[in-house]
């Protein structure tokens, strides 16, 4: 069984890239193993929109991050809402991230430059004691590659009970 490495993860690009991403990138996972009848709905406003990830009227738990080993957008009420950035043209949302012992860097790389869109993720391990942040931006370029091994985790960290 994996330690599992929980955060935060955030996104940020144009509204068209970041619609695209939540209805065609991520992989939703429902608690029934069925993917391919898992329906998508975008409720859209001006300064803001909803992708809300339904199976059978039973609420969507959980998004695959592709190209992973076992990273997830965990959902609260089986949705994500995206939100204007003041004085941009940018949305963002961010959501809980859980991945199986890490962040795997090289998804999260791959899925900012296919989509177009800015990506951080942090993330807390309690177990292992350590903590990882990583940022890329839209062309692939690596804003944040860090690792903090706490010498006193419970004390020093942040967020010293997620993960584990």
């Amino acid at each position: 069984m994996a330690n599992w490495c929980e955060g935060t993860f955030r996104a940020r690009g144009t509204k068209e890239n970041i619609k695209k991403f939540l209805v065609e990138g991520l992989e939703p996972i429902s608690r029934f193993n069925v993917t391919e009848e898992i329906k998508r709905e975008i409720e859209d406003y001006d300064n803001n929109f909803d992708v809300k990830y339904t199976h059978e009227n039973q609420e969507v738990d959980s998004l695959y991050i592709p190209y992973s080993k076992r990273n997830f957008v965990e959902l609260g009420y089986g949705m994500i809402s995206a939100y204007k950035i003041r004085n941009s043209d940018d949305f963002i949302f961010a959501k809980k991230f859980k991945g199986a012992w890490s962040i795997d860097f090289d998804a999260i790389k791959k899925i900012a430059t296919e989509y177009k869109i800015d990506i951080r993720v942090n993330g807390y391990e309690c177990g292992m004691e350590f903590e990882q942040l990583y940022e890329v931006d839209r062309e692939g370029t690596i804003k944040c590659d860090s690792f903090i091994q706490y010498s006193n985790y419970i004390w020093e960290c942040p967020m010293p009970l997620l993960g584990g």
